[in-house]
This record gives C-alpha cells, sequence and structure tokens, in this order.
C-alpha cells in the first residue's frame, strides 16, 4: 500500500472510522447454557446444570493470587474476580460501551472462554463451544450491525472444531476463527490443528490467537509453576504466548502449507514485535537449513500476513513518542486498534492514536485505527 506523507490529524473526530479489533463481552456459563443443542450434548448439558459453580468445576482456571484484588484495577470496566463484571454480557451495555467512546464497530471474543483450554473433558469442550458460538451470534451479532464476532473452536476436538467453521462461515457478522494463544496441550503448529486451518482458509477467516492469563497451567506454552504473584501471570502470559505461537508458527512452515490464510496475533501489546521480528529473522539466517520449507524470511510473512492488535499500548504518559517508534518499528500496517473493553486495563481510541499522530503519517494512523481492521475482517463500516 502507498502511504501519504501527510500528518494533519489532530483529533480522534478527525477519523472516518475507528474499529476495535478486540472487544469482549463478559459471559457466564449460565449465559449461554441454554444454546446447547439438547440433541447432540444433551447428557454433558445435564451434568453442566447441575454444576455448582461450572466456571471453576468445568474450566481448570488458577491464579497465584485473586485477580484484580488492587481496587484501583478493578474499576468500573474491571471485576475482582477476573471473569463477570455486571451487566457486561448484555449487548445494551456493550453498545453503551462503544458509544461512549466513539468506537463504529467492535469484534467480540470470549472472556471465559479464552481459557477453553482447560476444560479437560473432549465432549464438555465441543458443547461449551457450540453454545457459547450460537449465544454471541443470537444475542449480539444479529441485533446490531455495530458488533461483528470470531467464533471459538476446541482445541480439544479439532473436527469439532473445522464443522463449526463451515457452519458459521457464510453468516453475516462472523469474521473470524478464535483459536486462543495460551494452554494448549498441543502447540498452534501441529498438525493436529490442520482440520481448523483448513476450515479457516476454505471460509476465508482469519484465525486468531488472544492471549489469556487464566489458561496458564502445565500446556503450551507457559507452566504455572513459580508463578507467585497474580502480576506475574498478567506480564508473562500474554507476550510469552503470543512469541511462543509467533515461533512455532512460523518456523515449523504454516503459513507455507496455508498460502491463503490470514493470522491475527492478540492482546500482547506491540513492544515485542520489533525485537521478536529481529530475532527470529537473525536466526532463520543462521540455522536455515533447519526450515527448508521456508522461502523468504520470517519478518516477510510477518509483513504479508499477521496482523497484531495494539492493547494494551502500556503506560504511555512518560514518553508518548516511545509508542510511534515501536509501532514504527513493529510495522503500523500490520497493527490494528483494541479496546479490550470490558476488561480493566483497557484502552481508549486516544491511548494510541494521541502518541501517534503527527508522528506516523496520516494513512498509516488511519489504517491502525481502523481501516485494517476493515480489511483484515472484511466489514462493512
Amino acid at each position: 500500500m502507498s502511504l501519504s506523507s501527510e500528518r494533519t490529524l489532530k483529533r480522534v473526530s478527525d477519523l472516518d472510522v475507528i474499529v476495535s479489533s478486540d472487544e469482549h463481552v463478559s459471559e457466564a456459563v449460565e449465559d449461554f447454557l441454554p444454546y446447547i443443542d439438547e440433541d447432540r450434548y444433551g447428557g454433558i448439558k445435564r451434568i453442566i446444570e447441575q454444576s455448582s459453580e461450572p466456571w471453576r468445576e468445568l474450566f481448570s482456571v488458577t491464579t497465584a493470587l485473586p485477580p484484580f484484588s488492587n481496587t484501583a484495577m478493578a474499576s468500573n470496566y474491571g471485576g475482582a474476580d477476573g471473569v463477570m463484571q455486571q451487566g457486561e454480557d448484555k449487548l445494551e451495555t456493550k453498545l453503551l460501551r462503544l458509544d461512549e467512546f466513539d468506537i463504529d464497530h467492535g469484534i467480540i471474543n470470549p472472556t471465559l472462554m479464552v481459557a477453553l483450554p482447560t476444560v479437560n473433558n473432549p465432549q464438555a469442550a465441543a458443547a461449551l463451544t457450540q453454545g457459547y458460538n450460537e449465544w454471541v451470534y443470537e444475542t449480539f451479532v444479529t441485533q446490531s450491525d455495530r458488533l461483528s464476532m470470531a467464533i471459538v473452536v476446541p482445541g480439544q476436538d479439532p473436527t469439532m472444531g473445522a464443522e463449526e467453521i463451515r457452519k458459521w462461515g457464510g453468516k453475516d457478522g462472523v469474521v473470524a476463527v478464535q483459536l486462543g494463544a495460551t494452554g494448549h496441550r498441543i502447540p498452534v503448529s501441529h498438525e493436529w490443528w490442520d482440520p481448523i486451518y483448513t476450515a479457516a482458509q476454505e471460509q476465508d477467516l482469519p484465525v486468531t490467537y488472544h492471549s489469556s492469563f487464566p489458561a496458564i497451567g502445565h500446556g503450551f506454552p507457559l507452566q504455572h509453576r513459580w508463578h507467585e504473584l497474580f502480576a506475574q501471570d498478567k506480564v508473562v502470559a500474554h507476550p510469552f504466548s503470543q512469541m511462543w505461537n509467533l515461533v512455532k508458527l512460523l518456523y515449523e512452515g504454516v503459513p507455507m502449507r496455508y498460502p491463503d490464510l490470514t493470522f491475527v496475533i492478540q492482546e500482547a501489546g506491540i513492544g515485542w514485535i520489533p525485537y521478536w521480528r529481529m530475532r527470529l529473522d537473525r536466526y532463520h539466517l543462521g540455522l536455515g537449513d533447519e526450515m527448508p520449507m521456508l522461502d523468504k524470511l520470517p519478518s516477510k510473512y510477518i509483513d504479508e500476513r499477521f496482523y497484531f492488535t495494539t492493547q494494551p499500548v502500556g503506560h504511555t504518559d512518560r514518553e508518548m513518542k516511545h509508542v510511534a517508534q515501536l509501532a514504527e518499528m513493529a510495522g503500523p500496517e500490520n497493527l490494528m486498534y483494541a479496546a479490550d473493553i470490558p476488561h480493566s486495563d483497557f484502552d481508549t481510541p486516544e491511548e494510541l492514536f494521541t502518541p501517534i499522530k503527527g508522528e506516523l503519517a496520516d494513512d498509516q494512523v488511519r489504517g491502525m485505527m481502523g481501516e485494517t481492521a476493515r480489511d483484515v475482517f472484511g466489514i462493512d463500516v
């Protein structure tokens, strides 16, 4: 894409469109339990119904200390339990949040269901997947043209995941396949995932990988051993998951095996990307015989088919110019604004726009704030 060198954007209202490429609803199992198919999953559904705390008894979620126990973090857009916030599973609340921050369109990702890799029973994982996808689609996507969704798929049952992709792939408002980034038993580069990648490519849906602290355990790519603070979970889980996933995907040739597939890395910020691009290239150049399937530098594959959401931008008050410098090194054409509402460390549009305006070209700023997401996800906004 040819970029102009104009730097005329002064305020967020100057933008034509703002897309948050990572929005959430704070779902509870009881929200989508009624949507689980009785004919297919009736037995496991009745077991789930009898659970007093299904989010604990089905999901193996543990943390070193209570999530967001600090009251400054557990704000109106967070929650001391880290899972459920009042009203955040409702359409009207989601639209209110978009209006509050002048966001034109949001792509819904799961909250509790990013911990899907921690579900040990494959049938339960499949049933929860099916019910969640139905609930989000019916409750949010069909009710507002300002919302789209990424369907979730279970790593415990990739064949069922491929079925879900083909079921939902042609529906308006379904714009991605959410694989999750943390806690998988089998790395996302393994042939185990081929049915899901094949179906996603067939349906022309990007595959998204959303980091998660609830999915830290004893699965790939992180372990819970020696994490003694929730703050350590939060700092480590999101970027380290994505560093590992990016290495595995690139060095094991997944983009080569799926030449028409687009990959989106979510909720790890952008500071690590320049360092990782350089490191991936360096060791490909030095050890390329180990990966003969790659016909170009890893950074070239990143430029062509990998995208990164920006939240959390970080603490920008000290040196805002560093955000623009990081964006420039990471590749602004591959960055997409994300708010991450309603989570307590969400980013308003200004938190990204203010550091990059006047530092990057207007076309780059517009791309990062919404136009790239519109193209990647095929959103009509």
